[in-house]
This record gives C-alpha cells, structure tokens and sequence, in this order.
C-alpha cells in the first residue's frame, strides 16, 4: 500500500490545491460560484505591505470577477476571526488605488480551512469560513464539515 502523506499538513495541502484545476472545483463547490484561474499563487504577498502587518496568503487565486483567498490553519488559536478577517479586508484596501475611486473591482471571498484532529477517528474536522464582499455587502458564513483528509 503506498504511503500518503495527510492533507492536514499545510505543505501538502498547498502543493494539492495549488493545482489551478482542483483550486477552481474546491473554489467552485465550497462557494456555489463558476470560477477560473490559469495560475494559484502559494505564499502570495503583494508587493507592497498593506497596514501594520506584512501578510503572506496561503493560496491566492483571482479572475476577472473575483479574488479567492484560501488558508490554512492546524489550531484553532483565540485571535482566529480577527486574525482572517484582517486577512480578507486587506484584500478589500489593495483594491483601492486612491481617494477619487474607493471601489472594489473584484468581490473577495476567503475560505479558512481549519484541519484539526477530530475526536479518535482518522477523520478531520474542517472549518471552513467563507467571507465574501459584493460591493458593500460583507457576508460571513461559516460551517463545519467532516472530511477524511487522508487520500
């Protein structure tokens, strides 16, 4: 039998889901959106720092239409909304190229993936957090679903 390693582990994940054909379904069945991208970014950073904090993304994929941000996260840590949430609206302010047009070209959609053991079975829990922006609407949504990571 060949050995695999988890799709837990952040590494492995991205090199899966990096692939723009997979990215794209995941994208497209998590969200319920049509979506397309010839190129997934991993550790994605703009070029310049936005804010305080200089973020680097997981997965970063955009189209036309839309910009998908996917991250990943082993523990699920005190600061964990606040800290994605940062995430995504730095996404919204790199939109905006300067104080004569404050609009948002793209809607902005960020799905947290939190893998974390779940309970004495192989599987995982998966928390998946999907933060969408349609011009000034900010929807949050948010479920867990258990999901064996292991191919």
């Amino acid at each position: 039998m060949a050995q695999v390693v988890p799709l837990r582990y952040d590494t492995a994940f991205k090199k899966a889901f990096g692939q723009p054909e997979i990215f794209c379904q995941f994208a497209e069945d998590v969200l319920g959106i049509k979506f397309h991208t010839d190129e997934v970014h991993r550790g994605y950073k703009f070029l310049e720092p936005i804010g305080q904090v200089d973020i680097e993304y997981d997965l970063f994929a955009e189209d036309p239409e839309s910009r998908i941000v996917v991250e990943i996260q082993h523990v699920k840590e005190r600061h964990f909304y606040d800290h994605f949430l940062y995430y995504h609206l730095i996404n919204l302010v790199e939109q905006v190229k300067n104080s004569k047009a404050y609009q948002f070209d793209r809607t902005v959609y960020t799905i947290v993936v939190l893998t974390s053991p779940y309970g004495r079975t192989k599987s995982t829990l998966v928390w998946l957090s999907q933060i969408s922006t349609q011009s000034t609407n900010l929807v949050a949504k948010s479920m867990s679903i258990h999901i064996n990571l292991y191919l």
